[in-house]
């Protein structure tokens, strides 16, 4: 009995050993040579595109990069998330949709290599660019400087991400090629010794792999940390781009079109953006035929829920343009997850520069739309029974002092009636509903410069009411 026991639980011990083995994946070296990136020592081009875990149902994860993989892409670029991952102080949720491991992990399984921008500024017409709404509770905070106490929540936050996101960079066996440090950081300033803070806490925080830094052409002077690779934007010419990469970069590459736009994102009040297959197509065979990697930001874009959609001010005399919740982005994967004509177009062309002996998998046919029965509705309520209780203040507050990270905030005073003026509202920086004894008389939008209307007040005392919708707190500039 004991003799077939100790038996049983030597094999038990073997072949658990032998599944952790197995399960342990293989690490790989991926370096820089001095014209193409090296993936154990041979030649690799990145050919890549843009995925946002947060804006794609988790369900759907896998199907994405599987029909990555089936338009000819190796790679799957993809931001991180600070108000997503740490939505208040000390307070991370790294679970369900903002498991990013899981979607790593995932790229992997399907065969695919990984680039992680985990920088706390991603821009990527979200909400605040990526910050959470409580660093601006402290006036004297600074995003994006050496400021102490900027730089304490973003190393807290770096660290907690490295825990998650560290052990799979491709040193250590996950698919993890590289890492960005910072993002696009020339369009905001130049300052050489905050980038390399940045590089330091990335380090420390436990990103031992390659690291690189990305731009926009015409701003690689002010973004680039010297000894990191610089990646280049929105250039696609690809004598220009090793040209400007050669001349950050110690007359050296390799090459890498960090951000390779096929076409554009939305915002309020324009039609949606769309871009022929045929204007890009030959661009992509151009750097593709020069050796060159890239990522096509987006490949798809999916969907912007829960608020999380950013705004565009670039100062006096321009308009504030706050992004719809769509991020379809004219990709060649359209918002619901099917393939497109541009889709089918690139795919022509990736396919033409694979290795010899590469086939690409079928396209999968598109999804059917469902079809949803009618839905009546049949009770209704006010707004002011769904309101919490109510803060007393004699002067209205911002979203952030009433820890109100998104949505609407409805403002309420009581003023004498019985006259006719100009309600003006200094710094009104979404959308304001007025109301005036709970009936709307006026809307004030921010889009089209509205920040004062003409009331007539009844006699006696009278409720005024203004409802103000946060539309996306601004993701780009220094505004």
């Amino acid at each position: 009995m004991r003799k077939h026991l100790l038996r049983a639980l030597l094999m038990g011990a073997l072949t658990l050993a032998a599944a952790s083995t197995h399960a342990q994946a293989p690490k790989h070296t991926f370096t820089l040579g001095d014209e193409s990136f090296l993936l154990d020592g041979k030649p690799f081009q990145m050919i890549s595109g843009e995925l946002h875990y947060p804006r794609i149902p988790r369900e759907a994860w896998r199907h994405r990069i599987r029909m990555a993989k089936a338009m000819g892409l190796n790679t799957i670029g993809t931001y991180v998330f600070w108000n997503a991952h740490e939505p208040e102080p000390g307070k991370y949720d790294f679970a369900g949709n903002h498991d990013i491991a899981a979607f790593v992990k995932i790229a992997q399984e399907e065969g695919m290599w990984v680039v992680l921008r985990p920088s706390p500024y991603v821009c990527a017409e979200w909400e605040f660019g990526g910050y959470p709404y409580w660093l601006q509770k402290d006036k004297s905070l600074v995003v994006r400087s050496k400021e102490p106490k900027y730089l304490a929540a973003y190393g807290r936050y770096l660290k907690e991400v490295a825990k998650h996101l560290a052990p799979l960079q491709v040193n250590h066996g996950g698919p993890v090629l590289m890492v960005q440090v910072e993002n696009e950081y020339g369009f905001y300033a130049s300052d050489k010794d905050y980038l390399a803070l940045n590089r330091k806490m990335f380090e420390q925080a436990g990103f031992d792999g390659l690291l690189y830094t990305c731009d926009p052409a015409e701003k690689v002077k002010e973004g680039h940390l010297p000894g990191l690779l610089p990646a280049v934007n929105g250039l696609d010419k690809p004598e220009a781009v090793k040209q400007l990469v050669r001349t950050y970069h110690g007359g050296k590459g390799p090459f890498y079109i960090a951000e390779w736009y096929p076409a554009w994102f939305d915002w309020w009040g324009t039609p949606h953006h769309t871009v022929p297959a045929e204007k890009y197509a030959p661009r992509l065979d151009s750097v593709l035929a020069a050796g060159i990697s890239i990522n096509m930001y987006m490949f798809h874009g999916g969907t912007t829920r829960g608020f999380m959609n950013g705004a565009n001010y670039k100062g006096e005399g321009t308009r504030f343009e706050p992004q719809i919740s769509s991020y379809d982005y004219d990709a060649p994967l359209d918002e619901a997850g099917n393939a497109t004509p541009k889709f089918r177009s690139f795919r022509s062309v990736i396919e033409k520069h694979l290795p010899k002996g590469t086939t690409l998998p079928p396209v999968p046919a598109a999804k059917p739309a469902m079809r949803i029965p009618t839905i009546s509705l049949t009770k209704v309520t006010t707004l002011t029974a769904a309101l919490p209780k109510p803060v007393v203040s004699p002067k209205p507050q911002t979203f952030e002092d009433l820890n109100q990270d998104y949505g609407f905030v409805l403002y309420r005073t009581l003023v004498p009636g019985g006259r006719q003026g100009i309600l003006k509202i200094k710094d009104l920086r979404d959308y304001g509903v007025v109301l005036v004894n709970g009936r709307r008389v006026a809307t004030l939008d921010r889009r089209l410069e509205q920040d004062q209307v003409e009331l007539t007040l009844p006699p006696g005392r009278v409720t005024l009411e203004i409802l103000v919708e946060n539309l996306g707190r601004l993701n780009f500039g220094p505004s």
